[in-house]
């Protein structure tokens, strides 16, 4: 059986390798580390989001620079 220790610095580690993930490789998007480590995107997110890390945007729908 697994304890509760394991399982807590099991994630830990896996916090930890995200973060340096996104840190060293600013090319990837969020979905792209999630599937290397096997979370979901929105684990990601927040990951990024309680580090303070941030993704640039991407680039605007055409109809948002668009004069009318």
């Amino acid at each position: 059986m697994v304890s509760n220790l394991d399982v807590f610095e099991l994630k830990r580690q896996v916090t930890a390798a995200i973060l340096d993930t996104l840190q060293t490789r600013p090319a990837l998007t969020y979905q792209q580390v999630a599937d290397r480590y096997k979370v979901c995107r929105k684990t990601v997110f927040n990951i990024a989001k309680d580090n303070q890390i941030r993704r640039p945007t991407g680039p605007k729908p055409r109809y948002l620079t668009e004069a009318n």
